[in-house]
Parts: C-alpha cells; sequence; structure tokens
C-alpha cells in the first residue's frame, strides 16, 4: 500500500464534498445519479422551500403521483442532515416501500439511505450509528415511529410520505380494537362486555356479542354516549388493565390507561373499539419535539383533512406546480363488468384475466379477500399472492404470470408501475374504514368531515399500477356502492379533470358493450394501438369539458380544524372547561348548509362537556347541556342516534315530530339500499321479485311478510318453532308489531277459536323471548282474507286487529313502489334532506309502523260471528 494514500476506514463510506447553497446545487454535484437533473416543477417547489418554509414546524408538499416527490423529500432531507446535522427520517406505509424508496435513492438520485424494518433488537449497528450521527438518512415505517417505545426517540426532519393516507398507521397508536373472533382478544372482549352489559340496550348487546345475522346488523355501529360511559369508566379500566393479556391491544393501552375519559367507546358486530376523536399526537414526544415535519401528499387535503389526520392546528402549503389541475399522471381505462355483463360473463372475464395476465386485486375486507384468493386460485391458472406476500418483497409478484395479488384494506403504499403490473381490480372500496367514522357518516351525518379522505382512498386505489407520465393501466370496478358513488356527475365533479374524462368514458363504454367486445377493448388498450387512440381523443375531449369542483363546506370545515385540535388537547388534558369553549369555537364557523350532520356532532360533543361540568358541581352547566342536546336534534332531526341519546339521558331531542321508531325505520331502508346497490337493478329487482312473488303465496306468505318489514327498514324476524308467532317488525323502542297469518283461508273461512287464542297471546312470547323496552308498545294483528268469526273465539280478540289479506297485498304493492321511488333519489346513508323527504313520503302513504297501525280496524268490529 502506498503509504503517501490517505487512508479510509474500509467500514465507513468516503466523504462528498457538495455544494450546499441549495438543495438544488446539492443534486447538481451528484455524480453518481442516473437521471440528468431535475423537472422544473421539482425546481420550483425546491427554491419556494428554501425561500419561505425552512424554520417552518410542518410543510406539506402536493406532488401528483409519479411526479417525483420523493426525490423532492429526499433532497430537502440530505440538505439539512448536511448543514444542519440533523437526524432525518423518511417514513412509508409499508416496508416494501421502505426498500423501494431505499433502492430508488441508491440506484437513481446517487443518495445513501439506511432500511430499518423488523424487530429494533435486528437494527445493525452501524445503520443505528450512521443515523444516529446524521450520517444518514434512516427509512423506516410509520408503525416504527407511532408505538409505545419507539426507537426513533428524537428526530429531527421527519418526512412523512402518503401522508394523505395515514390517518389509518397514526390513529393506530392510540386504538384499541376488541374482535371476538380474535383469539387472543377473546379474554378482553367478554370482560369488557361484562362491564357495559347493564349500560346496553338488549338489543345492542346482542348485536355486538352475536354474529352479524343481516346486512343491518353487518352496517350497525353504536357509539356509548360519554355521560353513559363515566358511570363505569373507572371499572372499564381495571377490567381492560386486568385481561389485556396477549392481546394487540396491550401496545395502545400504554397511551389511554390514564387518558381512557378522554376516549369515545363504539360498539359493531363482534367488535369493540376505543380511541379518542383525533390521534393526539401532541402527547407523542418523538413527533411533537421535531423541529419540522413534512408531509409528501397527492392531494390537497381540503378542509382541514391533512391537519385532522395528524392533530396538527395548521400545515403550511407549497404550491403545487403548474399545470397539474389540468393534466393527470399516466393513463386508466376504466371498465364496469357489472353494467352490462351477466353475472356468468363477470366470472368469466375474471377467468381469462386469471389466465392471462397479471393483476392487482384491491378489496375492502378480509373475507371478501379469501373469497378471491380461492376464486383465482381455484378457477384459474394463476399464481396467487397475498399482502405477507409482497409487503416486504415484491420480486415474486412482478415476475410471475399469470398471477393475481389479493391485498385487503390496502389502497395506498404498494406501488407496480410500468409492466409489473397493468391490470387493477378493485372491488368496492369502504366509505368508512374504522367504526369511528362508520359512525359520524352513518349515524350522525357527518359525512362532509371524511369526504376528502374518502376521495383520497378512491384515487389512491386507481393509481396503484399507473406511477409515471407514460405509464398504463385497466382498472376494472365491482362493487355497487363504489360504482354508485362514480356513477353520479356530482360526486366525479370533486377529481381531477383527467379523472373526470376518464371514468366518464369507461362508464359510457361499459355501458353499452358485451363479453366479446370488453376483452377486445383489453387488447386494444394493453396494446396501445391505433384503435386506442381514438378512444385518448374522446378522453381528453371529456376532461377538457370537466372541471374540478371543491368539497361543499370546505373552507368552513378548514377554518374550524384548529380549534378542534384545541379541543382534543383540552380533552385529553382533563380540562373540561377548555373541551366546551373549543366546541363553541368550532360551533361558531361551522356555517355551511351542508355541515348540519357535523353541527349535530359538535352540539353533542359541547352538550357532553356541560353535563360534565355539572358532574364537577357546575349546576347551571345541567341547562346548558339540555340546550346543546336540543341544538344536536334540530341540526339533524333524522338522526334516531339523537334520539336513543336522549332518551338514555332523559331529554327531549324530538324535532320537527319525528320518532325515534321513524328514525331507525329509515336508518333501515338505507342499509336496505346500500346491500341491495343502486348503481345497477339486478339484486334490486330480485328482491323485490322474491318479495312481491311470496306475498301472492299462501304457502310462502310468512316469507314474504318477513322480508317486506325487512324491506321497510324494520327490525324484522320470524320464529318458525311451536307457538310462536309468525312475523313480527319492530320499530325502535316505540313499536313491535307481531302477527299471526292466516293466508291459506277463504273469505269464507271462519276464524277457530285455536287461531284467535294464538293471535292474543303473541304478546307475552315478544315480551319473553325480544326483551323489548318497558314502554314499548306491542300490536298485534291477525292477517287473513277470513271475514267470520267463531262466536267463542271472539273473547280473544279484543286486543287484536286485523288486516285484511287482500288490503295487505294491495298495501304491500305501495310499499315497494314507495322504496324504488326513494331509491332513484338516494345517494349515500346520512344525506339529512333525502331522510327528510323519505319520512313524509313514509307518513303520508301510511308506510310507518305508527301510520300502519292507527289505519288497521280491531278484529272485533271487522268480523262477523258465525
Amino acid at each position: 500500500m502506498n503509504s503517501n494514500l490517505t487512508s479510509w476506514p474500509l467500514n465507513q463510506k468516503q466523504p462528498q464534498y457538495l455544494s450546499t447553497e441549495s438543495p438544488e446545487s446539492l443534486f447538481a454535484d451528484i455524480k453518481t445519479k442516473k437521471i440528468p437533473g431535475l423537472l422544473t416543477q421539482q425546481g420550483d417547489l425546491l427554491r419556494e422551500y428554501v425561500a419561505k418554509f425552512t424554520e417552518s414546524a410542518d410543510v406539506a408538499a402536493q406532488l401528483p403521483t409519479g411526479s417525483g416527490k420523493t426525490l423532492v423529500a429526499l433532497l430537502i432531507a440530505e440538505w439539512r442532515r448536511i448543514t444542519r446535522q440533523e437526524r432525518v427520517i423518511y417514513l412509508c406505509p409499508t416496508k416494501q416501500l421502505v426498500h423501494q424508496v431505499v433502492e430508488q435513492a441508491t440506484s437513481k438520485y446517487g443518495i445513501s439511505l439506511e432500511a430499518f424494518t423488523g424487530k429494533v433488537k435486528d437494527y445493525s449497528g452501524a445503520s443505528k450509528l450512521r443515523y444516529t450521527s446524521s450520517q444518514a438518512i434512516a427509512v423506516t415505517t410509520y408503525s416504527s415511529l407511532f408505538n409505545s417505545n419507539p426507537y426513533f426517540e428524537d428526530p429531527n426532519l421527519i418526512i412523512l410520505d402518503d401522508a394523505h393516507s395515514a390517518e389509518q398507521y397514526v390513529s393506530s397508536n392510540w386504538t384499541i380494537d376488541i374482535r371476538q373472533y380474535d383469539e387472543k382478544d377473546r379474554p378482553l372482549f367478554d370482560a369488557i362486555c361484562s362491564v357495559i352489559k347493564p349500560h346496553l340496550k338488549e338489543t345492542d348487546y346482542l348485536r355486538v356479542s352475536s354474529e352479524a345475522e343481516s346486512s343491518g346488523d353487518i352496517l350497525w355501529v353504536e357509539k356509548i354516549p360519554y355521560e353513559i360511559s363515566l358511570r363505569f369508566i373507572d371499572e372499564l379500566a381495571g377490567v381492560i388493565d386486568a385481561n389485556v393479556g396477549k392481546s394487540e391491544a396491550r401496545y395502545s393501552w400504554t397511551y389511554l390507561k390514564d387518558n381512557l375519559r378522554a376516549c369515545n367507546i363504539y360498539l359493531s358486530s363482534q367488535q369493540i373499539t376505543i380511541r379518542p376523536y383525533l390521534a393526539p399526537t401532541f402527547s407523542h414526544s418523538p413527533f411533537e419535539c421535531a423541529t419540522q415535519r413534512l408531509y409528501l401528499t397527492a392531494t390537497p387535503g381540503e378542509g382541514g383533512e391533512l391537519e385532522r389526520i395528524f392533530c396538527r392546528k395548521t400545515i403550511d402549503r407549497l404550491t403545487p406546480p403548474a399545470g397539474s389541475d389540468r393534466h393527470a399522471i399516466g393513463r386508466r381505462f376504466f371498465i364496469f363488468p357489472e353494467l352490462s355483463l351477466s353475472s356468468d360473463e363477470q366470472e368469466n372475464l375474471l377467468k381469462r384475466i386469471g389466465n392471462e395476465h397479471r393483476s392487482l386485486v384491491l378489496v375492502g375486507d378480509n373475507r371478501t379477500a379469501e373469497n378471491f384468493k380461492g376464486f383465482f386460485g381455484d378457477k384459474t391458472s394463476a399464481t396467487v399472492f397475498g399482502a405477507r406476500d409482497i409487503e416486504s418483497e415484491k420480486a415474486g409478484f412482478i415476475t410471475t404470470s399469470p398471477a393475481a395479488a389479493v391485498l385487503a384494506n390496502r389502497y395506498d403504499g404498494i406501488d407496480f408501475p410500468e409492466d409489473e403490473c397493468r391490470l387493477t381490480i378493485l372491488v368496492d372500496i369502504p366509505t368508512a374504514a374504522n367504526p369511528q367514522e362508520k359512525f359520524l357518516i352513518n349515524r350522525l351525518a357527518a359525512n362532509r368531515v371524511f369526504d376528502a379522505r374518502i376521495l383520497t382512498r378512491i384515487i389512491q386505489a386507481f393509481g396503484r399500477c399507473t406511477r409515471s407520465a407514460t405509464d398504463y393501466g385497466i382498472v376494472m370496478v365491482f362493487g355497487d356502492r363504489i360504482v354508485s358513488f362514480l356513477s353520479k356527475v356530482d360526486r366525479r365533479n370533486y377529481f381531477h379533470p383527467e379523472l373526470q374524462g376518464e371514468l366518464r368514458f369507461g362508464l359510457e363504454e361499459s355501458a353499452a358493450t358485451t363479453f366479446e367486445d370488453t376483452l377486445e377493448n383489453i387488447a386494444h388498450f394493453l396494446s396501445q394501438d391505433e384503435d386506442w387512440k381514438g378512444a385518448e381523443s374522446q378522453i381528453y375531449l371529456y376532461r377538457d369539458e370537466s372541471s374540478q369542483e371543491d368539497l361543499a363546506g370546505s373552507d368552513a370545515l378548514a377554518g374550524a380544524v384548529s380549534d378542534e385540535v384545541d379541543f382534543v388537547q383540552h380533552v385529553w388534558n382533563g380540562n373540561t372547561g377548555g373541551a366546551l369553549e373549543a366546541c363553541r369555537s368550532v360551533l361558531g364557523k361551522l356555517n355551511h348548509e351542508s355541515l348540519r350532520g357535523v353541527r349535530a356532532l359538535w352540539n353533542y360533543f359541547a352538550g357532553s362537556f356541560c353535563a360534565r361540568m355539572a358532574l364537577e358541581g357546575e349546576t347551571s352547566a345541567t341547562t346548558q347541556a339540555r340546550e346543546y342536546y336540543l341544538a344536536a336534534g334540530k341540526a339533524a332531526p333524522n338522526l334516531s342516534w339523537l334520539h336513543q341519546l336522549g332518551k338514555a339521558l332523559e331529554f327531549e331531542t324530538e324535532a320537527d315530530g319525528i320518532t325515534h321508531g321513524e328514525s331507525c325505520q329509515i336508518d333501515g331502508i338505507e342499509n336496505q339500499l346500500v346491500a341491495l346497490g343502486t348503481a345497477h337493478n339486478r339484486k334490486y329487482d330480485a328482491r323485490e321479485s322474491e318479495i312481491r312473488t311470496a306475498i301472492l303465496s299462501a304457502e310462502k306468505f310468512e316469507d314474504g311478510h318477513e322480508m317486506l318489514g325487512e324491506f321497510l327498514g324494520f327490525h324484522a324476524g320470524n320464529a318458525e318453532s311451536q307457538g310462536c308467532p309468525d312475523p313480527w317488525w319492530i320499530s325502535g323502542d316505540e313499536l313491535i308489531i307481531v302477527s299471526e297469518d292466516y293466508a291459506e283461508a277463504l273469505e269464507t273461512s271462519s276464524l277457530s277459536v285455536t287461531k284467535a287464542r294464538q293471535a292474543s297471546t303473541h304478546k307475552n312470547w315478544v315480551r319473553e323471548n325480544l326483551s323489548p323496552a318497558e314502554e314499548t308498545e306491542i300490536i298485534q294483528i291477525l292477517v287473513t282474507p277470513a271475514k267470520k268469526v267463531d262466536r267463542d273465539a271472539t273473547c280473544h280478540l279484543s286486543e287484536v286487529r286485523l288486516w285484511s289479506l287482500p288490503d295487505f297485498r294491495s298495501w304491500a304493492e305501495v310499499a315497494l313502489g314507495t322504496i324504488r321511488e326513494l331509491r332513484q333519489e338516494f345517494r349515500e346513508p346520512g344525506d339529512l334532506e333525502w331522510r327528510a323527504k323519505a319520512l313524509g313520503v313514509l307518513r303520508d302513504r301510511n308506510l310507518t309502523a305508527r301510520t300502519l297501525v292507527d289505519s288497521l280496524p280491531t278484529a272485533l268490529d271487522s268480523l262477523t260471528e258465525s
């Protein structure tokens, strides 16, 4: 070895002498990069950052997918690491993306990074030293920072990739999800149920503790009011502490055990969720104490959405690049098979795809994922991959063909550019990703808070296989909810103009196509041939005719977000008075008509904290609590949850004369419409036909009677055992209609003593078996064409009403026609205007439980003694 050469330790990398005047000049000096230089829009963003935002605590950089936001962020990170000696971490949603970012930075940009995945004990000593001594940027997952004992305890700069879709990754640190069907959770689930059972209605307890039986049970979600939970909160804390055991909840419990009073408790089928309204990131030192947090996002985060996700009062925004409002990244061809193809043709289409292509299948839940894995595994030659197979390494999938990667509830974080995958199969998207979102959207009509989040999920799903300006891919969409959503012009207007053009073209093409045409179109698109160029021209035309609209009420929501963060801070710190003042500030800013459901939420919050103040000794707060609860009811008078709340807390919330039973009925109709779908009529028509056919049949009449009740939004049932009643319809806690069906009788038949006695004793069966509330009224009815009654039977009919079979069938036709009519204007659960109209129509046509009962005569007045 030449002794005159400067030695350098073999385990360290040679230093680079780079210009540190700016991130741009730094990149110009990196000679190992494999790209010629920065795009214009990247340079513009970097210059704006240096000029305005180097000292900002929170900054968002919005760049469309595939336009180079990773490089922008890495240059900022590298520049600050060198010039300020900062410890920098770059957060990704998944392990696979961690390795993707590291590989991209190393091979394309000439920037050296350190990947941190897996267990902390397995991190290499050299990698840890390079990070802690500010020699290299650390790349890791969100969960590596947002956990109860993070290794990255004091970063200076945090870069948050895909920040627009990070709510679940962040909030999970402060969320306990206990699932009855999870073996590790079962002891904790049962223990919590034993605490909350005395405070629940019997029907709600059965729904949370039993397997879902109907669409209504699956969609059901409930919130235990703050005031009720305070009665058992200390007991609950002790029970969780004693039973958390090996449950995954033990990690989040570290944060929540001393702040349980700051949390909401949600119940859904076989699941209990405990969490605060927003993730209290201010209480997590590694996040809160960073010098700067840089959020990378593909969407603007309208209405303060980004601030809510990360619980920040304000986040500064870099200016989006010029032209990004008109031009999207890549090209997508949307196909909606359900609009024109039969069920058999749809299955054959999926078989062809499974046998010929590599496809990414995105579904909303694990059950659906298992179904699709089974389909592709059993009916096609595709090799099937799951989330675990590709989370850390996707090489197996992208080098296998045909193949299908089936992922549940993963609309972000896994990218397949260019030939890696050109076909996405999207099977619905849940508008609510967790019980809190489901409750606020479906039960409290506060969906405007989540509109931006829902749109982001959809956009993320669409873009998994189109990652650059020259990329292209097919997006095949299944599932009524998402197809219905995208079919509505007023919903599509919220999207980017080019995406609007793609969607419009895809919907029109899919509505009038055949199986053979669909296969031919797929071939033309994938080959990008001359035939496809004509389609491109049409998409451009539709794009130029489109303009993107702001979400309704977004300015008001953005104006209130700082006060919402104040609210969460006060609640977390036990400052009841401060929380109430924050509620008042929020309410002062929610002045847009579309935000009535959101105002109901914040009036409820305000009422709850007034009630807390009353419990703490401020007696005048009781009156204020009632006023806020009444205001909540007036803001959203059609919502059953507010009526249930008023009943539980012994105050009146009714407005405009609506009853709790009517609200529950409208909830049920919404559930039915969602379950049967609104994008096309096949499932709906089949169900309607099934009901009509059964009602006209004496043999199947009971089945039709039960189905009609469910169709009308009642909680309907029927028991088959000896001595049980025929179908019953439940209308909230107010009214139960229980029937004795005698449809096989003739007009000339005479009602026997046995039939009369059966009809008159069903009330006792209902009390004993359905456990209704004490004040619930039970109405016994007899459905029959008979017009006569045996003399000895009359003594049993004093509390029985008669519904003649011809009248029942005529009324059923009115009911079926009315639901079809209401369906034509139905958009989504929680639409307050639709609910108000539906209530008026149901009342006018005697289709509510109360108006129906009032229209039925007593059996004694209608039957003639024989």
